[in-house]
């Protein structure tokens, strides 16, 4: 398959997914990482806060929502989860201790395919001599899309868990989410 895609490195991550395209979103936005952490992002309102903000910004506009992640976030992203409860309780979340995967997929036309994280220094807006060295590619072509939603999709509904070993890490990791998010 041939495909046509922008090659972004490092800031130009931030600026074209996390600035331009996320905020873009208009129906859907898929996050599939394998870290969440605490990740400072431009407001739509001015000024700079944590990414749950924008989220429900996009999620007050009819922007539905889903975030696949590998565990428990980090303390600083369950603070800001603890402060905005009605924003989270909007969210799709699913936890596969498994995932590696880093993605996202904007109203399902436009793709973000590389290895940064949903953190600070890899999606977030950090100080250029603090980021990680990330790369990633971002495109709209319909049949890598297509192919990446269907995997995707096959983790999201649980296809791959009944064959899975590691499937209690996936219990244990989502009690340890609702306890962290319940707890003050």
């Amino acid at each position: 398959m041939k495909v046509e895609f922008d090659f972004l490195t490092g800031e130009e991550i931030y600026e074209r997914v996390t600035r331009e395209e996320i905020p873009a979103a208009q129906r859907s936005l898929l996050i599939v990482t394998a870290l969440v952490k605490q990740t400072t992002v431009e407001l739509a309102t001015g000024g700079y806060g944590p990414f749950l903000q924008l989220a429900e910004t996009l999620l007050d506009r009819g922007v539905d929502i889903y975030l696949l992640f590998a565990g428990k976030p980090s303390k600083g992203f369950i603070d800001s989860a603890r402060s905005l409860p009605h924003v989270v309780s909007r969210l799709q979340m699913r936890i596969c201790p498994r995932n590696h995967m880093k993605m996202i997929l904007i109203d399902g036309r436009r793709l973000y395919l590389g290895s940064a994280n949903l953190t600070g220094a890899g999606l977030g807006r950090r100080d250029k001599n603090q980021r990680n060295f990330e790369f990633g590619l971002f495109t709209k072509d319909a049949q890598l899309i297509d192919r990446v939603s269907a995997m995707v999709q096959e983790i999201w509904e649980g296809a791959p868990c009944a064959k899975c070993r590691t499937k209690r890490l996936c219990r244990m990791e989502h009690e340890r989410l609702s306890l962290a998010l319940a707890s003050g």
